[in-house]
């Protein structure tokens, strides 16, 4: 079997000014409207993550912060939302007004916060186009870091920005969802909803990413919607070696799927990809001693409106609560809103995590650690109370993906394994 090397989800965070075409320039760069931009200045009030097919960069995560004020003056929440961006920033663009003499202080002030960190910055001077040339090349040979001049309104320098852009970013290793699951010839069967709820003519982040991993690593990707996989299975002369299903469908897939046939969740994969996927499922723990009143967390990495409707902000209560027998109370977190501080909470339920990268990942869960307040993935919350969870994590035992601990943790799921009933989930929780 073949491994292929699969490079990470690089995250651009991009500052500036109030009204210096931060947005503009995301939207340049990507070659399409992502992100609004607006005439009245400071409407963006907050970072909003952007997930993007970018050129030269491929997929990525393009963060478009809120403006540095004019008066130099960084509030609390200015503050806040720059730490938080920055736990998972790759690379940090600073959009300059070339119509705007010099640096401000403030923009000083907040490339004296990437060094520490170090994270690569580039420096863009928009709106070169409203300005004499030669003043455009002083200030940027006058860059202390690397510097390109552009209009993000006719395109001019765009394509070395997103040339610089690919140089600079840094590598960080590999992050894979299938290529150490799967190798050359393999059939891998990739299962997509055919419901309302899905978007049309395009699929979500990570089925994107599988389909590519999956042609890099030589396999035979075969995309299926639910409701032709009967029909699909009859279509092979071998089996397929992985067969990657939904999590809001796992259940009714594992009642189609034959039992030797390799089955997974999308969500599992993510939870591997991203994160710890040994603490995740430690975390079942936890969710067998919920009981009704207890407070519960449900948080999604995006801050764009999600594809599907089924969330897990949708979904997950109903699970949360046919299990406890009783309500609960629920907080709902999106984006880069996540609590530096998790006390008080009894679970934190999170989604697949597509657009966030694994350190930003790595440190939700480790807030939960320190905290002692254990993070699950929603994916495998749903398999486990579906009774499920064995099977969903066979392929990745198999090819020894998990550490030697996946025997214990196989354990736990089996012996905590829930049903959906009220009185036997109450049942439980008194044991």
């Amino acid at each position: 079997m073949q491994t292929a090397s699969h490079p990470r989800l690089v995250h651009v965070a991009v500052f500036g000014r109030l009204n210096a075409g931060k947005s503009a320039l995301i939207n340049a760069l990507v070659g399409h409207t992502v992100t609004e931009e607006s005439p009245r200045p400071g409407t963006t009030g907050d970072a909003i993550q952007i997930p993007a097919q970018t050129p030269l960069l491929g997929r990525s995560v393009l963060i478009d912060t809120a403006g540095v004020p004019e008066d130099g003056r960084l509030s609390e929440r200015w503050l806040g939302m720059l730490t938080r961006v920055l736990e998972e920033t790759d690379v940090a663009v600073l959009v300059l007004d070339a119509t705007h003499p010099g640096v401000s202080e403030a923009e000083y002030r907040l490339l004296a916060t990437f060094a520490p960190r170090e994270i690569p910055v580039v420096t863009v001077l928009n709106k070169i186009d409203l300005v004499k040339r030669e003043e455009v090349e002083r200030r940027l040979e006058a860059s202390l870091y690397p510097a390109v001049g552009v209009s993000a309104t006719s395109g001019a320098g765009v394509a070395e920005l997103r040339l610089l852009l690919k140089e600079i970013r840094p590598d960080g290793g590999a992050e894979t969802l299938v290529g150490d699951l799967v190798g050359e010839g393999d059939i891998v069967m990739m299962l997509v909803r055919n419901d309302a709820q899905a978007p049309k003519r395009q699929l979500n982040a990570l089925h994107s990413e599988l389909l590519r991993e999956m042609l890099d690593a030589g396999c035979l990707p075969m995309v299926v919607r639910e409701t032709e996989l009967p029909l699909a299975m009859t279509a092979f002369t071998r089996a397929p070696a992985l067969i990657i299903a939904d999590t809001t469908s796992f259940d009714r897939m594992l009642r189609i799927v034959p039992p030797d046939i390799p089955l997974t969740s999308l969500s599992i994969l993510a939870a591997r990809q991203k994160g710890n996927l040994s603490e995740f499922i430690s975390s079942m723990r936890a969710v067998a001693r919920l009981r009704p009143g207890d407070r519960i967390l449900i948080a999604e990495g995006c801050s764009h409106r999600p594809f599907f409707e089924e969330t897990p902000n949708e979904r997950v209560p109903v699970l949360l609560r046919t299990l406890v027998g009783g309500p609960l109370r629920i907080d709902r977190v999106r984006g880069e809103g996540f609590p530096d501080s998790l006390r008080g909470y009894q679970l934190v339920v999170h989604c697949g995590g597509c657009i966030l990268n694994r350190k930003e990942m790595l440190r939700r869960q480790g807030i939960g650690r320190r905290d002692g307040v254990s993070v699950i993935n929603y994916g495998l919350l749903s398999t486990y109370m579906n009774h499920s969870l064995p099977r969903a994590l066979s392929p990745l035992r198999q090819n020894s993906a998990l550490g030697p601990e996946i025997d214990e943790l196989i354990e736990i799921a089996e012996s905590g394994t829930l049903v959906r009933s009220s009185s036997k989930a109450r049942a439980l929780q008194g044991q």
